[in-house]
């Protein structure tokens, strides 16, 4: 019988339990450098466990929610990590979703970055990053998307990531219309009593929209945990638009052939 009791899928044990996966994921597909994002951090267990890791990389977490925000910057101040920034603001219901990133400014002293308080980094100039990001991190979030939502955010990503960046996923999802778990069962109907929009999404779902906006499958990996991981690649714009120009001519040189074959 199954025991329709609330889960929190943010909760310290889901963390430990999921944690040393997806280090182990990361370690093996993360770029040896560059700047990271974390879409919807909650309160930053995540980026506080992983970012001391991945020391060559930037880690930026990131929510909408004040509350959340609020928690992580003091986390992250206490916890004084060289390669983590403070959370920006991302609201992924905006198709072109604001991506800010912390200035040179946090790259000087830590003593001059532990002194600021909250109120006043929202102060220091901003510089806007487009099309600049070596990877993004979505765990444990699409499951409290709406199908919609979730196109508008692979439509965000493609527009952040460098060509061929990378997109690392981890979560519950459904394969070809099934449940992996009976656990992920009595996940998804407490996700759908509290929203109806809300629920364990289909892998080919999640992988059909990210390829409406260059988003390639990689890699894709079953864990033990009743979850599933995978990579996608971001396509070259080059590549993208060769191909759509390319389109463009067999389309045009087709109605000139219709053309000249009425005359």
């Amino acid at each position: 019988m199954i025991n329709n009791k609330k889960i929190d899928i943010t909760s310290e044990d889901i963390i430990n339990r999921h944690g040393s996966i997806i280090l182990k994921s990361l370690q093996r597909i993360i770029p040896d450098q560059g700047i990271l994002l974390e879409i919807a951090s909650g309160n930053g267990d995540y980026a506080l466990s992983f970012a001391s890791h991945l020391k060559s990389l930037i880690w930026v977490p990131s929510n909408y929610e004040s509350h959340y925000k609020n928690i992580i910057f003091e986390r992250i101040k206490k916890a004084a990590i060289l390669n983590l920034r403070l959370p920006i603001d991302i609201d992924i219901h905006q198709p072109r979703w604001p991506a800010q990133f912390f200035s040179s400014y946090y790259s000087h002293l830590m003593a001059d970055f532990l002194m600021m308080d909250h109120e006043a980094s929202q102060k220091i100039q901003f510089e806007k990053v487009e099309a600049n990001l070596d990877a993004i991190v979505l765990i444990n979030i699409v499951q409290k998307m709406s199908s919609a939502l979730i196109k508008i955010l692979m439509q965000g990503i493609s527009h952040l990531l460098k060509d061929n960046g990378i997109v690392y996923f981890y979560g519950p999802l459904r394969l070809k219309g099934h449940h992996i778990a009976i656990e992920n069962i009595v996940l998804d109907q407490a996700l759908q009593t509290q929203n109806s929009d809300w629920g364990i999404k289909d892998f080919q779902e999640i992988i059909t929209l990210a390829n409406m906006y260059d988003l390639k499958l990689e890699k894709s990996y079953e864990h033990l945990d009743n979850s599933l991981s995978f990579v996608l690649r971001r396509a070259s714009r080059r590549k993208s638009f060769i191909q759509e120009k390319g389109s463009h001519l067999y389309l045009r040189q087709k109605e000139s052939n219709k053309f000249t074959s009425k005359t």
